[in-house]
Parts: C-alpha cells; structure tokens; sequence
C-alpha cells in the first residue's frame, strides 16, 4: 500500500484490493512504470509482458508479486 500511495499521490485508505488501476487515474504508460517499479522494489526479475498486462487491480498487483517471491521475508500489507 505504502509503495503505491507514495508513487500515486494518494492516501493509503484509498488504496484497497478491489480498486482498479484506472480507478485510481493510472493510464497504460503510468501502470507500466509502476509495474516496473514494483518489480525493482520488491525484487521481482521474472516477470513477462504478459504478466505485466494481467494487471487491472490491486489485489491482481499484491498476487503477482506474491507469486514471484517479492514479499519474502517483508510483511505483507493488502
């Protein structure tokens, strides 16, 4: 939540499972900078474009990343 609400501009209450990316004003060159970004801050390195594109909502975001082993070790936060 907290990497989200920081790169959005928004507060953390906005930032729920269910919230669409568009919903939250992200257009397709902003997701791909925050999938990206992700990525780099929870150190995901194997990650395809088709995965980047099965991205719409948050909680779809929180379970890539969970997937990949990005939140190893840190706690969870959705």
């Amino acid at each position: 939540k907290a990497f989200l609400a920081r790169k959005l501009g928004v507060q953390e209450q906005y930032i729920t499972p269910e919230k669409t990316l568009d919903a939250l004003g992200v257009d397709s060159l902003d997701r791909l900078e925050i999938f990206m970004e992700a990525c780099d801050e929870f150190g995901i390195k194997d990650v395809s474009d088709k995965d980047a594109a099965s991205v719409q909502t948050i909680q779809d975001l929180y379970l890539l990343i969970k997937a990949k082993g990005g939140f190893d070790g840190i706690e969870e936060a959705v």
